[in-house]
């Protein structure tokens, strides 16, 4: 999670890590939920894209 930005990380870490409705993290951010679902959607598939050149993943 180094590669990301602090909004990207935060948002990555309240989805997956604390498990928190995209809804409820847009709420606390004053986004709005498209927002916020395009980031973390955006941000997963450039963090699959790394690992999959790193080969960690088949």
């Amino acid at each position: 999670m180094d590669n990301l930005t602090d909004i990207q990380a935060r948002r990555i870490h309240a989805r997956y890590i604390l498990g928190k409705k995209l809804v409820e993290i847009a709420a606390e951010e004053g986004m709005s939920v498209s927002v916020v679902q395009q980031t973390v959607k955006s941000q997963l598939k450039r963090m699959r894209n790394y690992f999959e050149r790193k080969k960690w993943r088949e």
